[in-house]
């Protein structure tokens, strides 16, 4: 109502005389109409509210500092309170999120800042924080004492990260404490790894060296005829393993079981080892096979001629290598009498055996057929009895 050409009069001192007024703080607000006649109005009280303060907090149960040193893993989240009611969005420095969380963040200093659906805004800012690095000290690693054995690796010391328990591993295998030792094997490289209480990892390559292979070679596989011998021994040079120790198995047939060079004469086909050992206990073996062909070699004579013309005189066994000693010679005469008997006689070295000169008692025989036994023993130990005719030509 009223007659237009109205003027207003708010309270707190406003001087405008408009129906508007702006920038008000929270409050209660009244005004006073008069309109053209004078006719006067006033009004209820106005109330100006606010929204409550728009603030963000840091969301501790959703951030996190890098989790080891020199990863970028950290994380901040943060929460809006208040403000007016809408979307809120976030601008942070240092990263490139638009949300309420950065991620992937390396440690440093970041700062972010919300606005709400009407403009106000609130900034916080936050550091993430990484572990210091590990520092750790690793025990000189011993070359190992022989070729293809192990050496320990130990951990001396460490510091840092996140803290014990400690653990480390040696070429990727299974993380073991600190205090242990872990053994390890010569390479070009070998990767040590040391854990902290939380998986960080801490590696490092080292060079493991180790002393050389001894090698041993017998040589070719040997073939003999039996009664022969043969030297064996290395055929390469040992002058720089340092060699304490020889054994030789079986010593059947072996001059000597300890030497590095022995005389072989076996009785049968026979495979030599030859074990070796140096001052570090290190170790090689080789083998070698001796081949024995067993020939008899044993002649013996079907005629005689006593008449001392020095040819032919007397019954002798011809025997070759192989024949250890002729351990009896039996003479009979057709009626089957024994007339002569010589026993263990070791062969000439001729290998003869001079046996029956055609006597019985000291008288000559007559001319005929005689029977002879023979029994050798070889040195393969086998026995072996020769029968047969002799004839005494006059």
């Amino acid at each position: 109502g009223g007659v237009p050409g109205f003027s207003y009069v708010w309270a707190a001192g406003d001087t405008t005389f408009q129906n508007t007024r702006s920038n008000l703080s929270p409050g209660a607000y009244t005004v006073t109409v008069i309109d053209q006649n004078g006719c006067i109005g006033v009004s209820s009280a106005i109330n100006v509210i606010e929204p409550d303060p728009f603030t963000i907090s840091l969301d501790a149960g959703q951030t996190q500092n890098t989790r080891c040193a020199n990863e970028i893993n950290g994380r901040i989240t943060v929460q809006s309170m208040g403000g007016n009611a809408g979307m809120v969005t976030y601008q942070w420095s240092g990263s490139g999120s638009i949300t309420n969380t950065a991620g992937n963040l390396a440690p440093g200093n970041y700062s972010v800042t919300a606005t709400d659906s009407r403009g106000c805004t609130a900034s916080l800012a936050h550091t993430i924080s990484a572990p210091p690095a590990m520092f750790v000290t690793i025990d000189p690693i011993a070359e190992p004492p022989c070729f293809g054995e192990s050496t320990l690796v130990q951990i001396a010391n460490v510091t840092g990260g996140n803290g014990p328990a400690y653990t480390f591993s040696v070429d990727n295998g299974s993380p073991l404490p600190i205090t242990t030792s872990i053994p390890a094997f010569a390479s070009s490289t070998v990767t040590i790894s040391v854990f902290d209480v939380l998986g960080c990892r801490w590696d490092t390559l080292v060079n493991i060296d180790q002393p050389d292979l001894i090698f041993l070679d017998l040589g070719e596989d040997l073939e003999l005829e039996l009664g022969d011998s043969v030297n064996l021994g290395p055929i390469n040079d040992l002058s720089g393993y340092n060699i304490t120790t020889f054994v030789w198995t079986p010593t059947t047939g072996l001059d000597c079981a300890n030497c590095s060079q022995v005389t072989a004469q076996p009785g049968s086909t026979t495979t030599y080892t030859l074990y070796i050992e140096n001052d570090n206990g290190c170790s090689a073996e080789d083998e070698i096979t001796i081949d024995v062909r067993t020939l008899r070699r044993v002649y013996i004579p079907n005629a005689i001629s006593p008449n001392f013309d020095g040819f032919n005189d007397q019954f002798t066994v011809f025997t070759g290598k192989g024949v250890r000693s002729v351990d009896l010679i039996q003479i009979y005469d057709r009626w089957g009498n024994q007339i002569y008997e010589l026993a263990d006689i070791i062969p000439s070295f001729d290998g003869s055996v001079l046996g029956w000169d055609g006597t019985y008692r000291g008288q000559l025989m007559d001319a005929g057929v005689y029977v002879y036994t023979v029994q050798v023993t070889f040195v393969d130990g086998k026995q072996l009895l020769y029968k047969g005719d002799i004839n005494i030509i006059r």
